[in-house]
């Protein structure tokens, strides 16, 4: 039994010796790649109020406002070190007061090794303005009320949880925008664009992509080269055009002045409520026109077009459709 327990032993202690060499070269090499990976920063003392300012190369960014009294940058490349970075980048910071700026410029031509972007993540306090502006990358905005601007060359644009006023243009990705900003001005190139809820006027303008918006306080204008439109609810006036898709909007209040709605190769539908008071003009060249209300027709009416006064008249409510029907439902 001795024996068996002496021969035990010295086995037990080489495999605890052995673990503990491999924990250690472990611990070595997530030290030295935390070392590695130790972001350019820089922190700003900064009150609610204040202006951000970016203006990047190649660089994807991300904004978060939150209860903070400092406005604290961070900048990353993978696992490059601080020393790669300023490398092939002029990285500046600068402040004046309440506003701060950056300034991310490539040195030159990167080589096909460190062709990879640059991520800029920055934390400041929840009511700032910010400027953003990337030659090329994703950029994200968070919980931020303010005057929000953001412009890539190539990526997309996201705005979540944000108030205040919000412009968007990207050449070449989608838009995503939630919260209850008072006004907002979207444009891409190439992709889609979502909307939530806006307090005031939506324009939203996209060459290759569908247009939603859950709601708009305002006025709307929705325009795509390709893709479907959908309004959830809308309580201004309406220009709604689409070259290659379906249009759906729900019109619950009175126009405040003429709208229109038009698709190349779709349908309309429109739900309106009971007291909703129009000049109807509908024409299809590729359906017909389904209509729930008492219409005091105009003219001459067809199964392909309507033109009349609805509950009494009032501005022009202007439908058109090359590719599908029209359709005038209540709301239910």
């Amino acid at each position: 039994m001795k024996t068996q327990i002496h021969r035990i032993l010295p086995d037990i202690t080489m495999t605890y010796v052995r673990f503990m060499a491999i924990f250690a070269a472990a611990c070595l090499v997530l030290l030295n790649a935390s070392a590695a990976n130790s972001p350019i920063s820089q922190s700003f003392d900064v009150s609610a109020g204040g202006k951000f300012i970016v203006n990047a190369e190649s660089t994807k960014i991300d904004v978060r406002g939150g209860e903070n009294s400092q406005l604290n940058v961070h900048i990353t490349r993978g696992d490059d070190s601080e020393e790669d970075i300023r490398d092939d980048y002029d990285i500046a910071f600068s402040q004046n007061g309440n506003s701060v700026d950056v300034s991310i410029k490539r040195r030159s031509k990167l080589s096909f090794g460190h062709s990879r972007s640059l991520t800029l993540e920055v934390s400041l306090p929840g009511k700032f303005d910010v400027d953003l502006n990337s030659s090329g990358g994703r950029i994200t905005v968070q919980d931020v009320t303010g005057e929000i601007q953001s412009r890539t060359s190539g990526g997309s644009l996201h705005f979540d949880n944000v108030a205040g006023t919000v412009q968007g243009k990207t050449s070449g990705g989608s838009i995503q925008l939630s919260g209850n900003p008072e006004t907002a001005e979207l444009r891409t190139s190439g992709g889609s664009i979502r909307v939530g809820t806006v307090a005031g006027d939506v324009n939203a303008n996209t060459s290759g992509g569908s247009i939603s918006i859950e709601g708009a306080g305002g006025s709307v204008v929705a325009k795509t080269s390709g893709g479907s439109i959908k309004i959830g609810e809308a309580h201004g006036t309406i220009s709604a055009k689409t070259s290659g898709g379906k249009i759906v909007a729900h019109l619950p209040t009175q126009l405040s002045a003429d709208s229109e709605l038009s698709t190349s190769g779709g349908s309309v539908t429109v739900y309106l409520g009971d007291s909703f008071a129009a000049n109807v003009n509908a024409r299809t060249s590729g359906g017909r026109v389904h209509n729930d209300f008492p219409i005091l027709v105009q003219g001459n009416s067809s199964k392909s077009s309507l033109k009349g006064e609805l509950n009494g008249g009032g501005p022009e409510l202007h439908l058109r459709a090359s590719g599908g029907s029209i359709n005038l439902r209540k709301i239910q």
